[in-house]
């Protein structure tokens, strides 16, 4: 098991190695970009898409990196303060509530495809 979690361990720093690297190499192209544009007048196509690439990459490949450090952002000051019994009405509240908001995405969804489909 020690092994195992070792393994872990490795691959979430290798993860924030590479996301650092995916943001180092955004911030460069971000660089190179403003100067081939304003200073060369050329375009900029493969710049925008690549920082653009690199940042949603770095979000979610960094991730396990943020998790094992524990760089996450821990909202839970309300439910350390609460009672055992408004603890869990607390809970079973924004449970239903969390359930409830794709529920209600869903319906206005479905609402518009019918109205697209009627009207076509």
């Amino acid at each position: 098991m020690d092994r195992f979690i070792r393994t872990i361990t490795l691959l979430s720093q290798a993860c924030g190695i590479f996301a650092s690297g995916l943001i180092g190499a955004a911030v460069l192209v971000v660089c190179h970009m403003v100067f081939v544009r304003y200073a060369l007048n050329h375009n900029t196509i493969w710049q925008t898409d690549f920082t653009i690439y690199s940042l949603i990459g770095a979000t979610f490949i960094g991730s396990p990196y943020v998790l094992l450090t524990r760089g996450h952002v821990n909202v839970d000051v309300l439910p350390h303060y609460l009672g055992e019994r408004p603890r869990y009405w607390l809970a079973t509240r924004c449970g239903a509530r969390g359930c409830g908001f794709p529920m209600r995405r869903c319906r206005s969804g479905s609402a518009l495809s019918r109205c697209n489909t009627s009207s076509s």
